[in-house]
């Protein structure tokens, strides 16, 4: 028994210093899906200038784990980092962890390294590490690249697949609208720009329109402006239109036979507008023989056409003296020139401007004929007869003159 025991020992020995010759020799494959795949997540971010945010290095371990060690690099004049914390992928393991070195000027962090202590290995995915960062007033990309990237289990090194990353600081978008009727030209002209980059503005009015200020992100009348994307602008330019409504054919009719008395007798002023945006108002002004003056809205009969129809203001005896105001929506503004007009008494039958002889002759040449009401200047009282008492009514105005 002792002779088998010691050629048993023996063959042992013999296997243990033969056994490494042999895995020289016939070396065991490693197979792509033992890789443990080790990234930077997101793989691709954008962030806003002066914006801190986290990027985590990910594991997908291809075989079971105990440690790893990294270093990462990054453009330092984009963005900077503040700290590294311990991922989630050793949870429930008491660890040794090292956060590394951060060197915001090179733009490395070096010498990160986990593992935990004692018995134990993991095989399912985590984090390993999670890193502060602060994008720094500036646009660009920055790669996000990891190296030296080693993962153990309790006695080798495992086959690590890396995949890197990059963070992009955004530019901004300047949107610019109009109001009233213009264009805004921008220097340069791109769709999005730079963190901290300065645009020119040139506000270019349409013909009969003029540049009045900017609103939104922008403020004030100065004509260029300039303005610093530090974020997404918005900027309104404001137009005003600068031609005045014209006011054309101012024309005055009346009726016949012509008479003071509304209920018979009517003046029907009328005249044409035109405007390169929009009529607002309106109005008839009118002076009466008495030196009072009145304002009357005209009336609309189609786009460019205005009227008032009455002979209310004119039912006094005289000469009336009246011009057209109008202004526009933009607040533009004009009138016509005066004109005159003169309302003719009842009893000055052939409006030489005197009740005279001639003007009861005139009468009488009608005297007892009967019509309605105001059918004839004759009938003085427009109560539909030719008789003495319109006779009366002018010889109360005869030898009277009125004609300015």
């Amino acid at each position: 028994m002792k002779g088998y025991r010691n050629r048993s020992w023996a063959v042992v020995f013999i296997f243990m210093i033969t056994l490494p010759l042999i895995m020289g020799i016939f070396t065991m494959p490693v197979l792509a899906t033992d890789n443990t795949l080790v990234s930077i997540n997101p793989s691709s971010q954008t962030v806003s200038a002066g914006e801190t945010f986290a990027v985590t290095v990910s594991c997908v371990p291809g075989q079971s784990m105990k440690s790893f060690e990294l270093q990462l690099s990054y453009n330092s004049s984009l963005i900077h980092a503040n700290s590294v914390t311990e991922g989630s992928i050793f949870t429930g393991y008491t660890t040794f962890f090292n956060a590394g070195t951060i060197n915001n000027t090179a733009g490395t962090i070096t010498n990160v390294y986990d593992l935990i202590l004692g018995d134990g290995m993991v095989s399912g995915s985590g984090t390993l590490v999670s890193i502060s960062f602060t994008a720094q007033l500036l646009s660009g990309t920055s790669n996000v690249t990891l190296s030296d990237v080693g993962v153990t289990n309790e006695t080798t090194y495992l086959p690590v697949f890396v995949s890197n990353g990059n963070v992009t600081l955004r530019e901004y978008t300047l949107t610019i609208t109009t109001s009233g009727s213009g264009s805004v030209t921008k220097n340069p002209s791109r769709s999005t720009y730079t963190y901290g980059e300065v645009v020119q503005l040139t506000a270019v009015p349409s013909t009969g329109y003029s540049f009045v200020n900017w609103s939104g992100n922008l403020s004030g009348s100065s004509n260029p402006a300039t303005i610093t994307m530090i974020s997404n602008k918005t900027v309104i330019a404001y137009f005003s239109d600068n031609i005045s409504p014209q006011i054309l054919n101012v024309s005055i009719r009346s009726s016949s036979p012509l008479d003071t008395n509304s209920s018979f007798g009517w003046v029907n002023i009328s005249c044409n507008i035109t405007d390169n945006v929009a009529v607002n108002a309106v109005y008839l002004n009118v002076t009466d023989p008495h030196g009072s003056w009145h304002n009357v809205s005209m009336t609309a009969l189609n786009s460019t056409r205005f009227y008032y129809n009455s002979s209310t203001l004119f039912s006094d005896s005289g000469n009336h003296t009246y011009f057209v105001w109008v202004n526009d929506t933009s607040g533009n503004s004009n009138r016509s020139g005066n004109y005159n007009f003169s309302m003719v008494p009842n009893g000055d039958m052939n409006s030489d401007g005197t009740c005279s002889i001639l003007d009861l002759v005139l009468v009488s040449n009608h005297y007892g004929e009967t019509g309605i009401s105001g059918w004839i200047r004759e009938d003085v009282d427009n109560n539909g007869f030719v008789q003495v008492f319109d006779f009366v009514l002018i010889a109360n105005e005869y030898g009277e003159s009125w004609w300015a």
